[in-house]
């Protein structure tokens, strides 16, 4: 049984998640004191929006907006697999796996997330990536 503090740290790390996302995603905040206030994306966020507030990104619970995060992964020449419903696999351009991500506890949609956080993190810390 999860303690409240154990929510609470599991909804700010989702929330920083969610964040780092939506920085690989183009956006970036209107005020870069709170990252939970307005941000804005010329590309626009799903439905259409070019601005959302932090609190609302719903990448960790909503495919149209995990499934641009994929395809970005794959623009960028990495083959995003998902090999079974809560098995991913990342290559790189040479079919080298740089992620292999299995989880019995989680779900398909949540293996996509967490397999996306990993990528943008490793981008991030190895390549000409956006820098947190």
């Amino acid at each position: 049984m999860k303690t409240d503090n154990q929510r609470m740290l599991n909804q700010v790390r989702q929330v920083n998640n969610n964040i780092l996302i939506a920085r690989f995603m183009g956006a970036y905040p209107h005020d870069s004191k709170d990252l939970e206030g307005m941000w804005f994306n010329d590309a626009k966020f799903p439905h259409g929006f070019t601005n959302v507030i932090g609190e609302s990104f719903k990448y960790n619970t909503e495919w149209n907006w995990l499934m641009p995060v994929v395809e970005k992964i794959e623009e960028l020449g990495y083959d995003f697999n998902i090999l079974t419903p809560n098995v991913i696999e990342v290559l790189d351009e040479n079919a080298k796996s740089l992620f292999y991500l299995s989880s019995e506890k989680e779900g398909k949609k949540e293996a996509v997330y967490n397999a996306c956080i990993d990528f943008i993190k490793w981008y991030n810390e190895n390549s000409a990536g956006i820098k947190n």
